[in-house]
């Protein structure tokens, strides 16, 4: 999936295609394009909240997925113009939304297919292994590979249903992993987003 990014509000223009990962070198790019100090709201969502918020030079600036403070150096570079900022801080935004979208459609695509891989590879095990195993036990033996936990109390007897699962275990590994680390991301970017909401409320 490929994603081409047109920067219409800050007169940006891309050529190269950006991967939904990407999304965040976009983000970062017009970051650099932000005076010193200005900050970003992660409860606003107009243009018009976005001038209020960018009038303050004291404020830190803060997002859903960043918080970030610019060198000296960036900020030279800067607009000046506190309407170029504003369409800047709305790109941002807009493009964290779309990244927190995809990460989203990401997870659930993965626990479907995790899920399907699972009761595929526990029912084949259980064919090849009938008489051998319950339908208890290759369930067990699917949940332990792919969780790597391995307690090796539940072992396959025959080499049809060691070969087949050795071609399945590296994809379900992958996929749990990938899911686990989706998972935290989502919980820390919410955790992250009510401490800086009770920060600001009571700070």
């Amino acid at each position: 999936m490929v994603y081409v990014l047109n920067d219409f509000q800050t007169g940006n223009e891309y050529s190269e295609d950006f991967h939904p990962d990407d999304l965040s070198q976009h983000i970062k790019i017009l970051l650099s394009k932000i005076p010193q100090d200005t900050h970003i709201d992660g409860d606003t969502d107009s243009l018009s909240e976005l001038n209020n918020t960018t009038s303050s030079n004291s404020s830190v600036r803060n997002s859903d997925s960043i918080s970030y403070r610019r060198h000296p150096k960036e900020a030279s570079e800067a607009p000046t113009d506190p309407m170029s900022t504003e369409m800047i801080l709305e790109e941002i935004k807009r493009f964290e939304k779309e990244l927190a979208h995809i990460k989203k459609l990401t997870l659930y695509y993965l626990l479907l297919s995790n899920a399907i891989l699972f009761l595929f590879t526990t029912f084949i095990n259980y064919v090849f292994e009938k008489g051998n195993w319950a339908l208890s036990d290759s369930f067990w033996f699917s949940f332990t590979a792919f969780t790597t936990l391995g307690y090796g109390d539940v072992v396959p007897e025959k080499r049809t249903t060691m070969a087949f699962f050795g071609l399945f275990v590296v994809l379900g590994i992958s996929l749990f992993s990938y899911i686990i680390v989706l998972s935290v991301d989502f919980f820390y970017n919410y955790a992250k987003k009510k401490i800086d909401g009770y920060l600001a409320k009571f700070g």
